[in-house]
């Protein structure tokens, strides 16, 4: 978001142009994420999460044709990817989880994303200082390629199932939940 900015203020956009960019973005991920029980009803896990996957390379886009609209319309699939991933991703982490730990896990999870989010942020800030736009954005997008690559091979996203996952109650017997 950072680098759409400062695109966007090197272009000379207005700042309402800017804003209205910005709103997009977040209007798609509001979008998503009303979205995210039909899509989880009618798509597998794995196609959920391919397609966050195929659309992070996206911004890639921008180093062909380096325009603040491209970088703008290069980031809404992901925007609109992102809530059914994230739905899938803790349905998973959360069936993978006994329930007695449920609550550590969480918290060192969520302590180290965190911790660690501020540093995206920071690393777009040096690129975007230290070179151009276009520069910047390849080096943070092009990672996503073999990661989008793995998730087209990998067998651990072929055989993710989350149709049917087991629960224990609390005297030790499983109970059957469909979450699929």
């Amino acid at each position: 978001m950072l680098a759409l900015v400062v695109v966007s203020q090197q272009e000379e956009l207005p700042s309402t142009i800017i804003g209205a960019l910005l709103a997009t973005f977040s209007g798609c991920l509001l979008i998503g994420s009303l979205l995210s029980g039909v899509v989880r009803r009618r798509l597998s896990p794995r196609t959920i999460m391919l397609l966050e996957l195929l659309a992070w390379p996206g911004p890639l886009l921008f180093t062909l044709w380096p325009n603040a609209y491209v970088l703008a319309a290069s980031i809404l699939p992901v925007a609109l990817a992102i809530p059914a991933t994230d739905s899938v991703v803790v349905a998973q982490r959360l069936a993978a989880t006994p329930d007695r730990l449920v609550g550590r896990v969480e918290s060192v999870r969520s302590t180290i994303a965190l911790v660690l989010a501020p540093f995206g942020s920071l690393a777009a800030g040096v690129l975007l200082d230290a070179m151009s736009a276009r520069p910047a954005i390849l080096i943070s997008a092009l990672p996503t390629v073999p990661l989008a690559i793995w998730g087209l091979l990998s067998p651990a996203l072929r055989n993710l199932a989350l149709h049917r996952v087991e629960h224990r109650t609390g005297v030790g017997q499983a109970v059957s939940d469909d979450r699929g």
